[in-house]
C-alpha cells in the first residue's frame, strides 16, 4: 500500500474548521488530526508521520472537505442513456466532489426486481468511478421481490 499524508489543510468536518492533516493507507483514511495538537517531536510529530509517508502533499491552507454522498440521483441506466449512463454520470458525480451515490429506480425497464439491480450492481462494478448502491422501486405487484431484496 502506499502511504500518502496531506497536511496544512484547512479541514471542514463535522461542523468544525481548522488547520490539520490526514493520513491514508491506500484507499482507507488511516489518521486525521489537528497540526497544532502534533507533538513538536518524536513518533506522533509532524516530521515523524512524513517520515512515515510515501507521497506528501502540503495543501498550502487550502480547504479539505469529505466527499459527499447523494442519495438521491437519476443516472437513467439502463434504457436513457442518451441522457447519461453510470460511467458519465459518476464521473461528473466524482468531479463535483461526490464520493458515494444511491441510484433511483426509474429507468427503462424500471428497476424493481432483484435481477434488475444485480445487473445494475454489475455495470457499475465495471464503470463507475464512485461508490454506488441502487434503491429498487415498489409496485403493486412485486412484494415478494422486495422481500426478497436484502442485500446487507
Amino acid at each position: 500500500m502506499s502511504v500518502t499524508l496531506l497536511h496544512n489543510a484547512e479541514i471542514v468536518n463535522e461542523g468544525r474548521r481548522y488547520r490539520g492533516y490526514v493520513l491514508t493507507d491506500g484507499q482507507l483514511i488511516v489518521r486525521t488530526g489537528e497540526e497544532s495538537t502534533l507533538p513538536a517531536d518524536g513518533p506522533d510529530s509532524l516530521n515523524a508521520l512524513r517520515q512515515k509517508a510515501d507521497t506528501v502533499i502540503d495543501c498550502g491552507g487550502g480547504m479539505l472537505m469529505p466527499g459527499v454522498i447523494d442519495t438521491h440521483v437519476h443516472f437513467r441506466d439502463p434504457g436513457l442513456t442518451e441522457k447519461g449512463d453510470i460511467e458519465t454520470e459518476s464521473r461528473a458525480a466524482v468531479a463535483g466532489g461526490v464520493t458515494s451515490y444511491v441510484d433511483m429506480p426509474n429507468t427503462r425497464p424500471a428497476t424493481v426486481s432483484r435481477k434488475a439491480v444485480d445487473d445494475k450492481i454489475k455495470r457499475a462494478s465495471e464503470d463507475s468511478a464512485a461508490n454506488f448502491g441502487f434503491f429498487i422501486g415498489a409496485t403493486n405487484d412485486n412484494i415478494t421481490e422486495l422481500l426478497a431484496a436484502d442485500y446487507s
